[in-house]
């Protein structure tokens, strides 16, 4: 049998523009969205978010038509994507530090009709209003991609009635006007929906700030406490890099995105008022479960099915699973998504008939995850069943990587594995190109132009190692199994020699943390050599204790060559 959460009819869920508009008729001055420069009260957002639904009226687009939104977190992009839904349109969100050839790709396949962006919302009539239009459940809401294991990203289509369902599901979270909480996740994750969306629909606020001021670390710690932050959904890796400090307006914490280790998820349950894990893919939008901490539950606790989820987890014949039995978690229930963009075939796939209920035309997710069954009727997760990598919370297929290192000629094979766990995983890339002779750090840095130059930052390969053939499993395929055990034996780094310049007392601690050696001399930037948000925290903690300086991620961020920080620390230190 499945285990499910209670379910509210779908006629009585209420639409998000509804609750927006009522909170804007209750309380019109209060705080939206607070986008630091600038704040939007409720009736501001409501009046925003209309003029925009008019403007797109006009254009009398066919119904479900994609409206890509190019616009940085904050009051205008939350008024685009409340003005996209009320004309009975689906919004597209750009990644917009992606490079231009993927967003250009990201473009063309989802036809989108409009592209929003600053200079378009500064043509928009502010005092037109929108006609309004009774939406389906059915109509398209929006369309986010997600990494694919064909090496192309996958488009997840989400309708409006799962989206509507997601919110009223986050209701237990007991968000109350007043609250402000923290919108962590970037605009193109699906994650940002929960983070923006569920405290708009409480009358809550939801603060989006530039990345700089939410790194993990001091940078973040400073904006939980100078923006009274009460709420926050963060990743495990996140959490862990905090300082141990009172946070005196934090009261709730949702964590989400990968599991959490028992003593840090012990630590913060006893620190705020409400510790929640959830757990769910972009195809089950954005959540299936949810649950709460206590003392004693196991690390990969992710609870129980959210209210209308239906959750099975079944064997490999596709059979129940007895309680503690690992199966592959299946989805059902309002939030199970359309299916996938212009991809019939790995759409039936995943998207399948319900074999267990009784409904009409149900429909299954397959997640690809692994869970079972606690006694008390919540979930254990155990991981994935494929080869989909989770690298600080962000979904990434191998294939997607090899498929760029492959198309440069260089390569007769490529394969791409993590290593470590939690804030230290990190990306190995082995590959086996035609000529290993000729294979050197030339070859090397230009492997990394083009991942760099086709996916997002979050895809760059920490290391990349150079082999004369990859290992091959019994079935025949590559062993990423093996492959994984080589990337988790790392080369033993170089001792600091004494009296060491600043250059190389600084390239020590890119070493340190990247752990790969760096040169001191090199040009290239700490992201270049396959850094990444959270290793930078690691390195700016290091030079701050070694140099005696204060230090902000947005520091290094300006000056993120061994030269630059050279320059900067000077500038700031006598220590050197």
């Amino acid at each position: 049998m499945p285990r499910r959460g209670h379910r509210r009819h779908a006629s009585l869920i209420p639409r998000l523009e509804d609750l927006l508009d009522r909170h804007a008729e209750r309380t019109p001055d209060a705080p939206a969205v607070d986008g630091g420069a600038r704040t939007a009260t409720f009736a501001e957002v409501a009046r925003r978010s209309s003029a925009i639904a008019a403007a797109l009226q006009r254009e009398d687009l066919p119904a479900e038509s994609v409206v890509a939104l190019d616009l940085p977190a904050g009051p205008d992009l939350v008024a685009a994507m409340v003005g996209v839904l009320r004309a009975g349109l689906a919004f597209l969100p750009l990644n917009r530090e992606a490079p231009a050839t993927r967003r250009h790709d990201l473009l063309r396949r989802a036809a989108a009709r409009v592209v929003i962006d600053t200079g378009l919302l500064e043509e928009i009539d502010p005092d037109a209003s929108h006609r309004r239009v009774d939406h389906p459940p059915g109509r398209l809401a929006y369309v986010i991609f997600t990494s694919g294991s064909t090496g192309e990203p996958k488009g997840v289509m989400v309708e409006r009635g799962s989206l509507d369902a997601m919110l009223a599901a986050h209701e237990p979270m007991g968000l109350r006007p007043g609250d402000r909480y923290l919108v962590f996740a970037p605009p193109h994750f699906d994650g940002f929906l929960v983070d923006t969306f569920v405290p708009l629909a409480a009358g809550a606020c939801a603060v989006m700030l530039p990345r700089h001021d939410i790194m993990p670390g001091p940078d973040l710690a400073a904006t939980l406490t100078a923006r009274a932050i009460t709420f926050a959904t963060l990743p495990p890796a996140a959490l862990a890099l905090l300082p141990r400090r009172p946070y005196p307006a934090l009261r709730g914490i949702l964590t989400a995105g990968d599991r959490i280790p028992a003593a840090l998820a012990a630590e913060w349950s006893a620190r705020v008022e409400a510790f929640h894990n959830s757990y769910g893919p972009t195809e089950a939008t954005v959540a299936a479960t949810f649950g709460t901490y206590e003392p004693g539950m196991p690390q990969n606790h992710v609870g129980a099915p959210l209210p209308g989820v239906r959750v099975h987890i079944v064997d490999d014949r596709g059979e129940p699973v007895a309680d503690g039995r690992p199966g592959e978690i299946l989805i059902g229930g309002p939030g199970v998504a359309r299916g996938y963009l212009d991809d019939p075939p790995l759409t039936a796939a995943r998207f399948v008939p319900d074999p267990f209920g009784a409904e009409p035309g149900a429909r299954l997710y397959r997640s690809g995850d692994l869970g079972s069954w606690r006694p008390d009727g919540t979930i254990a997760f155990h991981g994935r069943c494929d080869d989909e990598l989770k690298v600080r919370g962000v979904r990434i297929h191998p294939a997607e990587i090899e498929t760029v290192l492959l198309g440069t000629g260089e390569l007769r094979e490529a394969a791409v594995v993590a290593a470590g766990e939690g804030a230290d995983v990190r990306l190995v890339a082995f590959a086996v190109p035609h000529d290993e002779a000729a294979a050197d750090g030339g070859t090397a840095d230009r492997l990394r132009r083009a991942i760099g130059d086709a996916l997002p930052r979050a895809y760059l390969p920490q290391e990349i190692r150079f082999a004369d053939a990859l290992p091959i499993a019994s079935t025949g395929k590559v062993d990423r199994i093996e492959l994984a055990r080589q990337a988790a034996l790392r080369d033993r780094l170089p001792a600091r020699e004494d009296g060491a310049s600043l250059e190389a007392r600084i390239a020590d601690a890119w070493t340190r943390v990247l752990e790969n050696p760096v040169d001191p001399g090199t040009p290239r930037s700490f992201f270049e050599l396959g850094g990444q948000s959270l290793t930078a925290v690691k390195v700016v903690g290091l030079l701050a204790e070694e140099f005696g300086v204060t230090m902000r991620y947005i520091d290094f961020f300006r000056n993120a060559t061994v030269a630059g920080l050279a320059a900067w620390i000077k500038d700031r230190s006598e220590n050197v």
